[in-house]
């Protein structure tokens, strides 16, 4: 089969997770004897082709730089014609890699796939945590998931509830307003037109990837019919492998992510920080990239620019544990399949992916999500008592040939 993967990001400008499995995918499937294309937009007005790692890439203009938006579109199809693939998997949905390119390629009649690795697409909060306080069965509806943004952005749900449902029932308000309250009448009527949206992307899919058991609840609620919907979980980039022989004469946590609130470093810094002093312990964080590291006065705390992920790979084999403590309903996250495949017990926030991935006392420990209490009492006592910290067994740990494997039988019934 010749496959096309479309991402809003990829390597070298981004390093997450989607990019990632994008990578990983290409990879697993051009293995196997697939025809692999990685479709991204960049900063141009023209298209380039290049590789990264083996796979090819084309670049074709962003909405941003081209001379219009139908410009960008019109390049995308018309690259997507030329190549002729047997279906294309779309990754990302943002302005460049959505809706308008999902329609223009469908109604050219090529088979259609979508995985969303975030909840953006039905969640306006983006986190799946209602209020921020209380975790979402993620189904779209405009007036509450409207409150619940204009929540997060400042205004009281006491305030919010209301303006949001009147606003719903009255769309005509929003025309007599101006201004930023404009905005806020106006933006259940957004949300309604993105239910509409999401109703016609389940119509125009052959098939819709979940990577995660509440992601798929969640494209169901939003009315993707359950026929349409796969489970297919992520999967460790690298193969398994055993942790490091060390002797321990302390205990050595870690975090690989970004420094973002959403990550919740934040959390784990303060959680860490609180540990008594004359404990043998460390906190090593790690960024892939070049982030910059948090000033802190504690020397127990060690920053690290990984280059590369094999050094990654060395890096997590030299940890005690993992710690991820999200704050929002991760899909993976791909480090925990990082560390789990790498024989790493996870430290992670029970909800979500990583309560799918991690049971507490078997291959990890879970705490309360979004404390910084919980998680402190969690370290606390690893730290004076290591012998609880369950051993993993990577052996027969998910990686991202599995994916692959599953993804082209999947590709088979619908190609």
């Amino acid at each position: 089969m010749k496959i096309v993967l479309i991402s809003a990001w990829f390597f070298p400008e981004q390093t997450g997770g989607t990019e990632i499995y994008v990578l990983e995918l290409a990879r697993g499937l051009k293995a196997m004897g697939h025809e692999v294309l990685v479709a991204v937009p960049h900063a141009g007005t023209d298209g380039r082709d290049d590789v990264w790692e083996d796979v090819p890439i084309h670049r074709y203009p962003d909405a941003a730089t081209a001379p219009n938006p139908s410009m960008s579109i019109n390049h995308l199809e018309l690259w997507i014609r030329r190549e002729h693939p047997d279906l294309v998997h779309f990754h990302s949905w943002t302005l460049d890699a959505g809706l308008p390119q999902w329609q223009r390629i469908g109604d050219a009649g090529y088979p259609l796939v979508l995985t969303p690795h975030i909840a953006a697409m039905f969640c306006a909060r983006g986190t799946m945590w209602r209020w921020g306080s209380v975790p979402c069965d993620g189904e779209l509806l405009p007036a509450r998931c409207a409150a619940c943004y204009f929540q997060k952005r400042g205004l009281p749900a006491s305030l919010g509830m209301p303006i949001a449902a009147l606003a719903h029932d009255n769309p005509s308000w929003a025309k007599m307003a101006a201004g930023k309250f404009r905005t806020l009448l106006e933006y259940p009527s957004v949300l309604q037109d993105r239910k509409r949206e999401l109703a016609s992307v389940w119509g125009g899919a052959r098939k819709i990837i979940a990577v995660s058991h509440w992601m798929r609840d969640a494209l169901i609620r939003n009315g993707c019919a359950s026929h349409k919907v796969a489970l297919v979980r992520q999967g460790a980039s690298l193969p398994p492998s055993r942790a490091t022989a060390r002797v321990k004469s302390e205990t050595r946590f870690g975090f690989l992510g970004r420094q973002d609130a959403d990550k919740g470093l934040d959390l784990l810094l303060e959680a860490f920080r609180r540990l008594p002093k004359d404990k043998p312990v460390t906190l090593e964080i790690a960024t892939v990239g070049s982030s910059p590291a948090v000033t802190t006065d504690d020397d127990r705390i060690h920053y690290h620019t990984l280059p590369d992920r094999q050094v990654v790979s060395d890096w997590m084999r030299s940890l005690d544990a993992l710690v991820v403590p999200s704050r929002t309903m991760e899909t993976g996250p791909l480090v925990v399949y990082e560390a789990l495949a790498s024989g790493i017990p996870v430290v992670g926030a029970a909800h979500g992916g990583i309560s799918e991935l991690v049971q507490d006392g078997v291959n990890g420990r879970l705490f309360k999500p979004h404390s910084s209490e919980d998680l402190e009492k969690t370290l606390r006592s690893i730290v004076e008592h290591p012998e609880t910290l369950p051993k993993v067994d990577s052996a027969g740990a998910r990686t991202m040939r599995d994916v692959a494997r599953e993804m082209e039988s999947l590709y088979r019934e619908i190609s």
